[in-house]
């Protein structure tokens, strides 16, 4: 039996062609839910035999094993079986992978089991080859399918969960030695990384495991916690086993914190999160007391935050390689070094090889969406932020900086406006010196922002230093080493010349041009058979175009190739002619003692070197210089020893660790601004959620809809219209409630209390003095209950009969009037009045879903506001809903705007079949598409999440999901994809913005819908994702933090910007008007050749037909026959 879990490649058509020509029956058993236990259930559940043996996807079998199973259930008593599971490794077991982790690969002999003849609880077979009685699950139950792999989480002991059952029974588990497997091993497992992932979710498995036993009280958390963490502080901070360790015990904690049983207590996982950070720091930090600078221990235990473009790849580039010796010095300083790249990727083998130093790399698409939320988490702890490169650091300092007391590090790696000036100087474009100065600016803002910058070069510190006085500027060296090259290959056994530097670097670019095409000419006049190497990532078209005898081209080579080029070389030279900042490759030829010709550029920023080398800045003194050194041995081996003392003195680690322990030390907080105080009341903005009252009958939806009709009526009859398609929603914790019942409204306001939702908005329905769904809210009014704050939105659209495609079947038209304007107003003041009535700065706040419907809204607002101070109610607080088009409220004569989720004009591209490749389980029907709007989620969140300000009030919104198929047969907007974590993200950033731009209390939210189940967008618990949504609407309000946000500016709009874009756009339709026409055409000329193709077949099927009652055919019948029988005859000899 194969199961095919819900798998998106041809695995069917695969499986049933196997079938067609195998001896032994194949069954193909499909299951869409996802996750191996639900996979094994559907295979048990389809079984037809005595025996279920389960084998993964990944294995070869040995001959013997299926009699071995056999054999194996011979005992009556035996419930379960497995067998030894042996490696199949893709290429040699790496050195770094011990005996004690293997078992995660999925591999084990099972020894204990093998000695005794069966397994002994806790001692279990594997699930990769793992045998059962079918008859055992009808009393012990299926696989539990909170457990086991599901999608990319690497959940596991499913299997250990039924067999604990098994030996609780009484039952045997046998052990099989001759049902052997052999499990191949994919090479990505064979990583550290892997195995770092893989124990987090080893750790969650072991929660989820504990969760239901007596292990999973508080003392047998701190048990198995203690265990975990005793094997890392034994191994050591950094060794592979620690970190392995480490990761079950987070894994393990987070689960148990926010899915497991325990107390979700997220102060306290931080405090037991920060104890591991500690105690992974405790031998590192023994390690860096030893080697620390004399007043550096103040350092010990601090920690700092790193800020690049990405993960150094150290090998590749010299910035990056720059980052990498300041994070590793860092980290042997005794710091608790962080690291974010700006791009967020994990970069292998770079990633991990910080991680083995004990760094922390804050990389992948949760640090993507959420490095402002980790910021504000660790503020406490974040002692000092080094930010590397101006144009990444624009993006983060002012953040950090608000929202943290560390001490902020500017490091710019060269003067960009400095070099951008140089280059003016080279190539006289106007646009550099505009860019130079652009950059002058940003660099400046954020000196005077930092409270040190430190700088490679000691030229740069001194320009920095006169042009801005009050700063504090700090010369740190580009690179520094442990160890230095022995002596070399004597000079007389050397040849050739070599240049280094990745030609993405413009300056580097510009050196290889010049020297190619007006120094080496020149040079090769005098030394005809010298060859130039030029080293370095990236050479583009014009480099490559030089190639010749006499200059080889090779792009990037390793560490260990360009060291043996720096044994074999004779010179380097480094023609830069713009540039700024010290060298790296000016320090290595130092270091290796390899002679140089440099330009001033080249040589700039390193104190002394002077005395060991001369620039020469013409093309011709360049050109000199390096025939002159060339040629004289004895000149070389000099200037080669001069360079090897030079760097040791120059660029010793141990100067670098002492300069930088200095700075950190010693460095100052500049004076901040005085907190912002967040206000004492309502600081926190409140969550309205909208309130759909449609869950009870009334008279107009029994002769409607039929009899009894509620919105469950639509609920229950969805069905997905494509395979996964999430539908129907079926209610959980609520179920199919009555809202007639208080105790369903008071349930319901009970549990949005609980995750911090503040209050309900109802769906108010008047149409000229008739009242519709009325009953929940009047019930409320009426007994005071629930005690849950409240507002009203009047739903002013005609009912139709829309659902099921009759549109313009009016079932209850809107009629307006001013008389209707003033009777409406009036019967709200009863509502207006109740004290949990939702108020802005005491105003009660009604909202208007359609107020482009109605035809003078400035005088209904104008009447509304008349009445209600005539009866007493004082000042209304208007919200008009955006859920068509926007204006500015106040033209209308209302207070603020509401903006509506989904706003359709932000849905993102509608997927086509051909399109899909974010959700590829996603089958979709073509007459799906023609019928129905569908949409990613992710990309709806996203579009409105960057929703550019408005001149005007407007409240945010979002939605944790839409899909209205349930209600309407065609026209549906479905959006798939949503996920309570991105649902979070979306609420965050609504969140942070209210704050931000919101005080006292128009500090509000919304969220549609609390319960829109119809329309798919309910907060209410379902049997599909339970209360997970939920869940992260209180994780969004506990953990929210203020994000800048550019205030809009209250100003009239200049139409003239947008004239482009809608030339634009206009270009881009009649683009598209010229396309239709040529397909129309195309079609035309296609339908006119198939015509002609179909006479064409008719009439060769006519002239068939008479051959075939012709007299000929009959004749020759016996003549064919006999051609058939002399053809078969000549195919056997």
């Amino acid at each position: 039996m194969v199961v095919d879990n819900n798998s998106s490649d041809d695995t069917r058509a695969v499986t049933e062609q196997a079938a067609a020509s195998s001896e032994v029956a194949i069954t193909y058993v499909f299951e869409g839910r996802q996750g191996l236990s639900f996979a094994r259930n559907a295979g048990i559940e389809n079984a037809a035999g005595e025996v279920v043996a389960f084998v993964d996807d990944d294995i070869d079998a040995e001959p013997g094993w299926l009699a071995a199973i056999v054999a194996a259930f011979a005992d009556s008593k035996v419930a379960c079986a497995g067998g030894p599971i042996r490696p199949v490794w893709p290429s040699e077991r790496p050195e770094w992978l011990t005996d004690d982790w293997v078992p995660y690969l999925t591999i084990n002999e099972f020894d204990a089991a093998r000695k005794a003849g069966s397994f002994t609880w806790p001692d279990t077979p594997w699930g990769a080859n793992i045998s059962f009685r079918k008859n055992v699950f009808d009393s012990i139950g299926l696989f539990p399918t909170n457990l086991g792999r599901i999608g990319s989480s690497l959940l596991s002991n499913e299997e250990v969960n039924i067999c604990k059952k098994i030996a609780q029974a009484g039952l045997r588990i046998a052990f099989a030695p001759e049902a052997v497997i052999h499990h191949k091993i994919d090479p990505h497992r064979v990583t550290r990384q892997w195995f770092y992932h893989r124990t987090y979710w080893q750790g969650r498995s072991d929660a989820i495991l504990d969760a239901n036993s007596q292990s999973g009280n508080y003392d047998g958390i701190c048990q198995r916690l203690r265990r975990y963490l005793e094997v890392a502080a034994k191994e050591g901070a950094v060794s592979f086993t620690a970190r392995c360790a480490r990761k079950i015990a987070i894994g393990y904690l987070f689960e148990f914190a926010f899915a497991g049983q325990q107390e979700r207590s997220v102060p306290a996982l931080r405090a037991i999160s920060r104890y591991i950070d500690q105690l992974q720091a405790v031998p590192q930090l023994a390690a860096a007391a030893a080697s620390l600078p004399e007043g550096a221990s103040d350092l010990l235990g601090k920690s700092i935050l790193v800020v690049d473009y990405e993960v150094p790849q150290f090998d590749k580039y010299a910035g990056s390689r720059t980052t990498f010796m300041y994070l590793k010095l860092l980290a042997e300083l005794g710091l608790k070094v962080y690291f974010l790249p700006d791009d967020f990727e994990q970069r292998e083998p770079y990633s991990t090889t910080l991680e083995d130093l004990g760094i922390t790399v804050l990389q992948g698409e949760w640090y993507r969406e959420n490095w402002q939320r980790w910021v504000v988490d660790h503020r406490s702890e974040l002692d000092y932020v080094l930010f590397n490169r101006p144009n990444i650091t624009v993006s983060y300092i002012d953040f950090v900086k608000a929202h943290t007391d560390a001490v902020i590090l500017f490091q710019g790696h060269d003067l960009h406006y400095l070099r951008l000036s140089r280059k003016y100087e080279v190539d006289g474009d106007p646009e550099t010196l505009q860019e130079a100065e652009t950059y002058r600016e940003i660099e400046f803002e954020i000196i005077e922002k930092s409270d040190a910058t430190l700088t490679y070069s000691e030229y740069e510190r001194q320009v920095l230093a006169d042009l801005l006085p009050g700063e504090r500027i700090h010369a740190v060296p580009l690179f520094f080493y442990d160890d230095f090259p022995a002596e070399r290959l004597s000079f007389a056994g050397r040849k050739d010349i070599m240049f280094v530097g990745g030609c993405g670097h413009k300056p580097n670019l510009d050196a290889i041009l010049w020297f190619a095409r007006e120094i080496f000419p020149k040079v090769l006049a005098q030394v005809p058979d010298m060859v130039l190497h030029v080293i370095g990532t990236y050479p583009p078209q014009e480099v490559r175009d030089l190639a010749c005898d006499n200059i080889r081209i090779h792009g990037h080579v390793s560490e260990q190739e360009l060291e043996e080029y720096y044994r074999q070389i004779r010179m380097v030279v480094i023609p830069l002619r713009f540039g700024a900042g010290v060298k790296g490759k000016t320090v290595e030829a130092l270091r290796n003692g390899v002679p140089m010709v440099s330009t001033a550029i080249g040589l700039e920023g390193i104190p002394g070197i002077d005395a060991v080398s001369r620039p020469a800045d013409r093309a011709e003194d360049f050109a000199q210089a390096v025939v002159a050194q060339y040629q004289d041995e004895k000149s070389l081996e000099l200037t080669s020893a001069l360079y090897r003392e030079f760097a040791r003195v120059a660029f010793h680690s141990s100067a670098a660790k002492r300069t930088l322990a200095d700075i950190l030390v010693g460095v100052p907080l500049k004076e901040r601004p005085a907190p912002h105080q967040p206000e004492t009341e309502n600081a926190m903005p409140r969550l309205i959620a909208m309130y759909l009252p449609q869950y009870h009958p009334i008279p107009e939806n029994d002769e409607w809809w039929g009899k009894g009709f509620t919105e469950w009526r639509n609920v229950a009859k969805a069905k997905p219209l494509f395979k996964g398609h999430y539908q129907p929603h079926v209610p959980a914790d609520l179920s199919f409630y009555d809202l007639r019942l208080e105790e369903t409204r008071i349930a319901q306001a009970e549990l949005a209390r609980q995750y911090g939702v503040h209050g309900f908005c109802y769906y108010h329905y008047w149409f000229n003095g008739r009242r519709l769904l009325e009953t929940p809210l009047e019930a409320m009014l009426k007994s005071g209950k629930p005690d849950f704050p409240f507002c009203v939105c009047w739903a002013n659209e005609n009912w139709t009969r829309r659902w099921d495609g009759e549109e313009q079947n009016v079932l209850m038209k809107q009629v307006y009037s001013e008389e209707d304007d003033r009777n409406h107003i009036r019967d709200l003041f009863r509502v207006f009045e109740d004290p949990r009535y939702i108020r802005v700065n005491g105003k009660p706040m009604f909202l208007v879903y359609r107020t482009e419907n109605i035809p003078d809204p400035a005088a209904t607002a104008r009447i509304w506001r008349e009445e209600a101070r005539a009866a007493g109610i004082g000042e209304l607080y208007l919200v008009r809903v955006e859920s068509i088009g926007t204006c500015d409220p106040a033209s209308i004569g209302f207070d603020a705007a509401l903006e509506f989720a989904p706003d359709w004009q932000k849905k993102g591209p509608r997927i086509m079949p051909e399109q899909d490749t974010k959700l590829p389980g996603l089958d979709l029907l073509n007459e799906v598409y023609r019928n129905n709007y569908v949409h990613h989620y992710d990309n709806l969140a996203d579009e409105m999440m960057a929703k550019p300000g408005v001149p005007y009030k407007r409240f945010r919104c979002v939605t944790p999901s839409w899909d209205n198929s349930a209600r309407r047969q065609e026209g549906a907007n479905i959006f798939v994809g949503s996920t309570p974590d991105k649902y979070r993200q979306w609420l965050e950033h609504v969140l942070s913005f209210t704050r931000q731009r919101f005080g006292g209390d128009e500090r509000i939210a919304f969220v549609n819908a609390w319960n829109e189940w119809a329309e798919g967008n309910h907060l209410e618990p379902d049997q599909k994702f339970g209360r997970a949504y939920l869940e992260a609407t209180k994780s969004a309000l506990d953990g929210v933090y203020e994000v800048p946000v550019q205030p809009a500016a209250v100003q009239e709009v200049d139409l003239s910007q947008y004239q482009h874009e809608v030339l634009a756009l206009q270009q881009q339709l009649a683009a598209v008007q010229r396309e239709k026409e040529e397909l129309e055409r195309a079609a035309a000329l296609l339908k006119e050749q198939l015509a002609a193709r179909d006479e064409l077949v008719a009439a060769r099927e006519a002239r068939i037909e008479d051959l075939l009652h012709s007299a000929s055919w009959k004749v020759t019948e016996p003549l064919r026959k006999a051609y058939e029988v002399a053809q078969k005859m000549q195919g056997k000899k």
